[in-house]
């Protein structure tokens, strides 16, 4: 399995498990199964969540230029030169 595929279906067992335990929050009255992480400061809970949301973009921005990687024909580098304009390369 490629660390594509893994990622994908990783992310694909964290949405269903975090669907079941929404679910799962939904049914429990009484507060029994209620499990936050409690930082001891602000800061450490904002620190963990800005690492968590970095963490998750950066997947996504590595599991997208593998795709357009992927999906662009090999040019080779003979063709760009100094001279070349920008609309150019676009072409």
């Amino acid at each position: 399995m490629s660390g594509t595929e893994e990622r994908s279906a990783s992310r694909r067992w964290s949405r269903c498990s975090s669907f079941l335990q929404g679910m799962g929050s939904v049914l429990d009255l009484f507060g029994l199964f209620g499990g936050y992480r409690l930082a001891s400061h602000d800061q450490d809970a904002d620190a963990q969540a800005i690492y968590s949301d970095f963490k998750a973009v950066g997947m996504d921005l590595t599991e997208a230029m593998a795709r357009y990687e992927s999906e662009q024909p090999v040019r080779r580098a003979s063709r760009c030169s100094a001279a070349t304009s920008p609309t150019e390369l676009i072409e």
